[in-house]
C-alpha cells in the first residue's frame, strides 16, 4: 500500500488513463473501414491497433502522428483496404479530439488540490495540447515522446521527468504507480480495470518515493 501522505507528486499517462483512447479509436477508424466496405469487429481493431502501434515503437523514433499512419497502413493490409493520405492524416490527427474519461476532470481538479501533477505520454506536443484543452487542469510538468525522441517503455521520458521534477536520474530509476489496466497495455479507469500494462515494467523500475502516478501512452 503506498502513503500517499508521503507523495507530493503524481505523473499520469495520459492515453487510456485520462483520454478513452478506445473509443477515440474506435470512432475515426469505423467510418474508413466503412468507406471501403470492411467491417471487423471492436475487439479486434482494438488488439490490432495495439499490436501494429506497440511495434511501431519499437523501431527507429517517429512522431507520434507519423506512427498512427504506420498503424493505419498496417490495418489496411490486415484487413484488405488502402487508406488514403487524407485518409491517414484524419485518422492520427483525431488524437486530439479523442473524449476524456467520465471521471477525468473532476478527479484531476480534487487530486490538484493536493498534489502537482505532470504528464508523461507517447505523443507529439500538438497533439497533446488539443487534448489538454479537454482536461480543464493546469500540469506542472509535461514531458512527451516527441521531447525525447522514444518511446516508452524506453526510461528516457521517466528521467526526463525527474529531472525537470529535481529528482535523481541517476541509477535504477522507480515511479511507484498506482493503477488502473486494460487488456491493451493502458491505464483505464478503476470501474475497468483488467489486464496487464506494456510500460509498467519500466516504472517498477523507478527509483523515486516522491512520485506517485500512473500511466500507458
Amino acid at each position: 500500500m503506498i502513503d500517499f501522505t508521503a507523495k507530493r507528486v503524481l505523473t499520469f499517462d495520459c492515453y487510456g488513463t485520462l483520454i478513452d483512447w478506445e473509443t477515440g479509436i474506435l470512432s475515426t477508424l469505423q467510418p474508413i473501414l466503412a468507406d471501403h466496405g470492411v467491417t471487423a469487429d471492436a475487439e479486434r481493431l482494438l488488439a490490432l491497433h495495439a499490436e501494429l502501434e506497440s511495434a511501431a515503437e519499437r523501431g527507429p523514433y517517429t512522431p507520434y502522428r507519423q506512427l498512427l499512419m504506420t498503424v493505419i497502413r498496417g490495418l489496411g493490409e490486415r484487413l484488405g483496404f488502402t487508406p488514403s493520405a487524407a485518409e491517414q492524416s484524419r485518422f492520427a490527427d483525431a488524437v486530439g479530439d479523442w473524449p476524456p474519461f467520465a471521471d477525468t476532470r473532476a478527479a484531476l481538479r480534487a487530486l490538484g488540490r493536493r498534489f502537482r501533477l505532470a504528464i508523461i505520454s507517447n505523443v507529439d506536443d500538438d497533439l497533446f495540447a488539443r487534448t489538454n484543452q479537454q482536461l480543464d487542469v493546469t500540469f506542472d510538468w509535461i514531458v512527451t515522446a516527441q521531447q525525447v525522441k522514444s518511446y516508452k517503455p524506453s526510461p528516457n521520458s521517466f528521467r526526463e521527468a525527474l529531472a525537470r521534477i529535481g529528482l535523481p536520474t541517476a541509477g535504477p530509476p522507480r515511479l511507484p504507480m498506482p493503477g488502473r489496466t486494460s487488456r491493451y497495455g493502458t491505464w483505464r479507469p478503476w470501474s475497468h480495470c483488467r489486464g496487464p500494462r506494456k510500460d509498467h515494467r519500466i516504472e517498477r523500475e523507478m527509483t523515486s518515493t516522491t512520485i506517485a502516478g500512473r500511466g500507458q501512452a
